[in-house]
């Protein structure tokens, strides 16, 4: 039996992380951002987002790109900008389902859940906030894409994760920014497939993802939210009762803190009540015998048909009586 040595998979999976110190990002090992009560203005909007700027600007030009490269395939001009969008969201979740799943399943989390830091927490935290920046942006840019829920969503999430960067729920920072995005890997083909017309001409196919969206969903955003989630709001209540812990800085942080995630919990709740909705009447229409549609169809009285003898009989006649007009 070959035994795995979980040690060099971990360091070859954190390579993956490594990718902005070859552009000249500063690396969170030897110059970690400042802890939050010892970051200032210039710390908050200096070069420690210049890795999230060039993820929004990055996504930016990759989403032209492939619209362009639709376009240049002979993709239809309807719906192409939001399949466009779609593909480049694939990109940014898969990178932090990757680094999420790895910062949280596989790597020891900090001492403190909360004020203690973690280098992939981090790094998660910059790739989350490029990404909701250029989401939010996007967004109005794609039509029929501007809602007030992911109005809500994307601007908390870019909050929370901006603060997230210097020193701030990094225990927990790799599930919410990282693990359950690989929900959304699934929910971007779905809406992939609805904006392309794959749908229709896929059927089968598409359910199939509906069907394992529905159950991703299920598992890590209503199963396993559920730990992380209590966890969280637990460690960040007990902020207030903690004199060592309770500087100004920490207080807002964990008041912020405590708002974001009931709000992004709130959100949850609501899409899964759509979701398993959905679900529940997909599952239930596709066991039935008999859709109510196909039974109304069928109650309705049919038309009496006429046969190809009949009608050719009916043509012959009207020719033989114009030819009795024409003789006389």
């Amino acid at each position: 039996m070959k035994v795995v040595n979980t040690t060099s998979v971990l360091c070859e999976i954190e390579l993956i992380t490594r990718w902005p110190e070859f552009f000249g990002f500063e690396d969170d090992d030897l110059s970690p951002p400042p802890a939050l009560e010892d970051a200032s203005l210039g710390d908050f909007f200096g070069k420690h987002i210049y890795l999230s700027l060039f993820v929004a600007v990055f996504l930016s030009f990759l989403q032209v790109l492939f619209y362009n490269l639709l376009s240049f395939f002979g993709w239809r001009k309807r719906g192409r900008d939001r399949v466009a969008l779609e593909l480049v969201c694939f990109v940014a979740v898969s990178y932090l389902a990757v680094i999420g799943i790895e910062g949280y399943y596989f790597r020891p989390h900090p001492e403190d859940p909360i004020f203690g830091f973690d280098r992939v927490a981090c790094h998660a935290g910059k790739i989350m906030l490029g990404y909701q920046l250029w989401n939010f942006l996007a967004m109005f840019f794609v039509e029929n894409m501007a809602s007030w829920q992911l109005a809500i969503h994307h601007s908390i999430t870019a909050s929370v994760a901006h603060i997230g960067i210097f020193w701030f729920m990094h225990g927990f920072a790799s599930y919410f920014f990282g693990v359950i995005e690989s929900t959304n890997v699934i929910l971007v083909w779905i809406d992939i497939f609805k904006n392309s017309g794959l749908d229709k001409k896929l059927p089968t196919v598409y359910n199939v993802v509906r069907f394992v969206f529905a159950i991703s969903f299920f598992v890590f955003r209503t199963i396993l939210w559920i730990k992380p989630c209590y966890l969280a709001l637990d460690s960040l209540f007990s902020v207030f009762s903690d004199p060592i812990r309770g500087s100004q800085a920490h207080i807002i942080a964990a008041t912020f803190g405590i708002f974001g995630t009931i709000v992004i919990t709130s959100l949850q709740v609501i899409w899964g009540v759509i979701i398993y909705k959905n679900f529940f009447k997909f599952i239930f229409s596709s066991s039935s015998p008999s859709s109510p549609k196909a039974k109304t169809q069928d109650s309705k009285p049919s038309k009496a048909k006429v046969s190809p003898h009949t009608s050719q009989a009916k043509r012959n006649g009207k020719k033989k009586a114009s030819n009795k007009l024409k003789a006389q």
